[in-house]
């Protein structure tokens, strides 16, 4: 059974007589949620299960949400609002017989309504039978404005869909409450979160965070100590500062890491910040702790779409494809879009039937998915509609926000087009523009370098990418740094320095020793898999090489071919003409050659391949 104190705040029935005061009962429930949410005793389900159940589609099954989510209680409710008058009938009903365990209702106007979420936290910890403390009390009891017109902007605003809509609504907000910080930080939010699908430049967005937050110290007793939207900011606009490709100092990342932690202890639902800390995680190399961060936010939110499509993604980088693939079909059915990211799992199995059957699905719908990812645009060229996909690169590139970003997108097209020169060329343009270039974009133009015979360069670029990691070669072989670390050891044995080369190749052939010890810690396949064998090709010790592959193979390993090229890695290539060799890679194209042979017509939907 579901914890006793587990608590789901259900979309509310509008039953107000004017259309237009539909946004109030659509608002409502997230903020009762979030001053729940501040109670430390009670555990609240996330916002996407609201959104979830809000759509008509998804009709409330109170079996379903004890098993699937489990939720021991919801908490429902009827709205009627009149201008500044409100009426509201709320219940809490246990999820095992429907039992009512409190209920009671507000009649106010909109100044009010402060008070009343209070009493809602107050009826409801009281019907659970938990403790609020002196500091959730102090939270529940403070007003975020003193002025009712303010706060309504305020919630026409968190519904609004469009970017210049709630923009002007926050700013109506804040004129008639400038100490109105909430509204401030929403303001900043808003700009983060419309960032590359609105004609946005990174630096107005960073100006308009650190104006919210200064108006937040100005206006809020201790923000860092008791806001979660103040510390979600502080860490938005670091990471998003990383993001842009600007590196930031070792300070700023622990101030980074530590608001987003603080963010989560003050709500503990709020799904959005676990993915944030996770992308930060993930973009520094620190994949364990983004897969953890994920885990709990769907612990949490079982519903999160957003948490699955990027947990796939992360379970995938470590070869866990069977929990990524299952993840991954979920997607669609909660966002509507995702079909590309179930395309790219197969791909990445070398599974090319399935993968098309998917990508087909995306390109069908054209949906907001369609995005600037160089994974997604290898799943639709699989497709073989090269009109529609070059259609689709337009639509990405012209939703990118700034330059620098859209120019990165060009250079990854000529590496998908075999133009490594030209790609590498290009990228590096891109990060010379940056007073301090984040590691993903060194890593980037160190990449192409490699793949265009620019050794020297790679080595460079490498280089400075591991500067800026936090921890250069974690512990961990599944860590994107051992990845980038072969990269780096293998473009200095290239150019011919073997001693620094070989100090690299040893350590991560100890990381790949460790991980076979502790073991695979439930993987299927696993990054030693490419390590061990790239490693002593390289070094070449042939039969340790073949023994490692004829292993990899014999579990199903199939992720032979570069991402780019589409070619076997050159680091393989002191195994070419050695018979056992040449026999596994008949043996691994049969399998593949299989798989392509069931792709029978344009249009790929079958039983066993469609969704």
């Amino acid at each position: 059974p579901p914890p006793p104190n587990t608590v789901m705040v259900m979309p509310f029935e509008n039953v107000s007589d004017d259309p237009n005061e539909a946004y109030f009962a659509a608002a409502l429930p997230g903020q009762i949620l979030t001053a729940l949410a501040g109670i430390s005793a009670i555990r609240s389900a996330g916002q996407s299960s609201i959104e979830y159940f809000a759509t008509p589609d998804h009709k409330v099954q109170r079996d379903e949400i004890r098993t699937r989510l489990r939720v021991a209680n919801l908490l429902g409710g009827r709205v009627r609002k009149s201008g500044n008058q409100i009426h509201v009938e709320l219940s809490l009903t246990d999820t095992l017989n429907g039992d009512t365990l409190w209920s009671d209702q507000f009649d106010g106007d909109l100044g009010d309504v402060f008070g009343f979420q209070s009493e809602v936290a107050d009826g409801v910890a009281s019907a659970l039978q938990v403790e609020i403390s002196g500091v959730e009390r102090q939270t529940l009891d403070r007003k975020p404005t003193e002025n009712a017109e303010a706060y309504n902007f305020f919630l026409l605003a968190r519904r609004a869909e469009k970017f210049e809509r709630a923009v002007s609504l926050y700013k109506r907000a804040i004129e008639l409450d400038p100490t109105f910080a909430d509204a401030w930080l929403r303001l900043a939010l808003t700009h983060f979160f419309f960032f590359g699908r609105a004609d946005l430049e990174i630096n107005t967005v960073l100006a308009v965070a650190d104006q919210a937050l200064e108006e937040a110290d100005k206006h809020m007793d201790d923000p860092a100590g008791t806001s979660e939207r103040y510390n979600y900011v502080k860490a938005l606009r670091l990471r998003r500062q990383i993001w842009a490709g600007h590196n930031i100092s070792a300070d700023e990342k622990r101030l980074l890491e530590n608001s987003f932690k603080k963010a989560i202890k003050l709500n503990p639902s709020r799904s959005t910040t676990y993915l944030s800390l996770a992308l930060y995680y993930r973009n520094v190399g620190m994949i364990r702790e983004a897969e953890d961060q994920l885990r709990e936010s769907l612990n949490r939110d079982p519903l999160y779409g957003a948490g699955m499509y990027q947990l796939s993604r992360i379970l995938s980088k470590q070869g866990k494809f069977d929990e990524s693939v299952a993840l991954a079909k979920r997607i669609p059915e909660l966002l509507g879009w995702g079909h590309l990211v179930v395309a790219n799992r197969y791909r990445e199995l070398s599974r090319f039937d399935e993968s098309r059957a998917w990508a087909k699905l995306e390109t069908q719908q054209q949906d907001q998915a369609l995005r600037a990812s160089i994974e997604n645009h290898l799943a639709l060229r699989a497709t073989g509609n090269t009109s529609n996909w070059q259609e689709l690169i337009s639509k990405s590139r012209n939703d990118i926000g700034d330059d620098i970003s859209r120019q990165r997108f060009d250079a990854w097209l000529l590496g998908v087009d075999g133009k490594f020169e030209e790609a590498y060329l290009l990228a590096a343009d891109a990060i010379d523009k940056l007073d301090s270039p984040a590691w993903y974009y060194l890593n980037e133009s160190a990449e192409f370098a490699a793949l265009a015979g620019r050794y020297h360069d790679a080595v460079r670029y490498y280089e400075l990418a591991f500067e800026n990691l936090r921890d250069p070669l974690r512990p961990d072989v599944n860590s994107l740094n051992a990845l980038y670390a072969l990269d780096l050891a293998y473009a200095l044995h290239k150019q011919g320095d073997t001693a620094r080369a070989d100090v690299i190749f040893g350590r991560l052939l100890d990381l790949v020793e460790d991980e076979r010890r502790l073991g695979y810690d439930g993987r299927r396949y696993s990054n030693s898999k490419i390590i061990d064998v790239c490693v002593y090709s390289t070094l070449g010790q042939t039969d340790d090489a073949l023994a490692a592959l004829r292993e990899a193979v014999d579990e199903g390993w199939r992720g032979l071919y570069d991402t780019w090229t589409g070619n076997i890695p050159p680091m393989l290539a002191a195994l070419d003409g050695i018979p056992e060799y040449e026999a596994m890679l008949v043996e691994i194209n049969a399998d593949l050659a299989v798989q392509r042979e069931r792709i029978s017509s344009a249009d790929i939907r079958t039983e066993s391949t469609a969704p």
